[in-house]
Parts: structure tokens; sequence; C-alpha cells
């Protein structure tokens, strides 16, 4: 086989393990893994290197293995509410660098999965029925739709008792209006959209 073919594929076997050590979302890690561990394992067959395709191989199985189990895991969402005045809070909002604004917000909602910060939703009261999402900030790797409904569908009840049947929030809440209308809600003007809240 053509040598500079070879040495090529093992740059871009190298190249792909280092970028797959640059994401920031475990999920594209492991496929860029897949991927560079794959072309290494072609390589080390190429080249005669039994250990290092095998060794590749393995790795492959290994990252496959988990992105399945990732896929069928069971999510465990809960959430916290949180005055205005948390430290917790306004430390979370610093780093993820967050517009917001200084005791506007009557609820404040930190979503977790398995005691991890996933999420947070920060809202004001607009009247008896509205509530107005004016920060819905997702962290990177994580499932909006998936947050979205256990948020507004599966715990529409923690909005109800306190008497709103209407979630009201627009795009500079942090979230882009295509992706609004994928988890449910409806746009109502040029900027603003809202959802109605089942009853659970």
């Amino acid at each position: 086989m053509n040598n500079v073919f070879v040495e090529y594929l093992g740059y871009i076997a190298t190249i792909l393990i280092l970028v797959s050590m640059m994401m920031n979302s475990i999920v594209k890690l492991r496929i860029y893994n897949v991927i560079g561990a794959l072309t290494f394992g072609i390589y080390g067959f190429i080249i005669g290197s039994i250990p290092v395709a095998i060794t590749n191989i393995f790795i492959v199985c290994i990252n496959i293995y988990h992105l399945i189990k990732m896929v069928y895991a069971k999510k465990t969402f809960s959430f916290i509410e949180l005055p205005s005045d948390s430290d917790f809070l306004q430390k979370f909002t610093e780093k993820q660098k967050l517009n917001v604004a200084d005791n506007k917000y009557s609820h404040n909602l930190l979503i977790t999965d398995d005691a991890l910060v996933v999420g947070v939703l920060m809202c004001y009261q607009l009247d008896d029925k509205h509530i107005f999402i004016d920060v819905m900030h997702i962290a990177k790797g994580n499932n909006i739709k998936q947050i979205a409904n256990f948020m507004f569908v599966e715990n529409s009840k923690y909005f109800k008792d306190k008497g709103f049947d209407i979630l009201v929030t627009n795009i500079s809440a942090g979230v882009k209006d295509k992706t609004l209308q994928e988890i449910g809600f409806v746009q109502q003007s040029d900027k603003d959209y809202i959802f109605e809240l089942g009853i659970s």
C-alpha cells in the first residue's frame, strides 16, 4: 500500500483523537474518539502493528458501550426553588455569564440530573395567570426537549399550584425561536411565545 496514504491515515487518526479531547460534550468526545480509534486500528493493521490495532479496537468497543448506555440511561431530573438572593444562584449566573436583573425574579428553579446542575429557569409574575420566563438556560450537552418535558409537562403542577395557566417567554431568554416551537411554545407576537399548561 502507498506509504504516503498510510502516513496520512496515521496523522488523521491522531488529529481525530486530539479533537475528541477538546469536546465539552461527553457524547461528542466519545463519537470523535470512536472514529479516531477506529482509524488508528485500521492504521495499526496496515503497518502490521497488532498491539496498536487491538488496543484501538478495544477503545472503539468501550466507547460504543458507553454511548449506548447514555442513550438508554434513565434521566433522574429534579428541581429546587431558590430565592433571588441565593449565593449559589448568583455565583451560578455569573459563572454562566447569564444576563439577569437584580431582585426581579419571583421564581428561580435550578434543574438537576443526578445531582448535577443542567439548567436554570428564572421567572417573574406578569399577572394572576401568566408567568414570564426571563432566563431559560440549559447547560451544554443536555437535551432541552427532555428538560422542557420534565419542567413544563411532568411538573406543570408546580406552576398550576401557584395559580399560573400560561408560561410566557421570548428569544431573549436564551433559547432560539425554532427550539421554543420544538418544545411546545406557540408564537404569539414578533418576540413572545406562550406555553399553555395542561392539567396534570
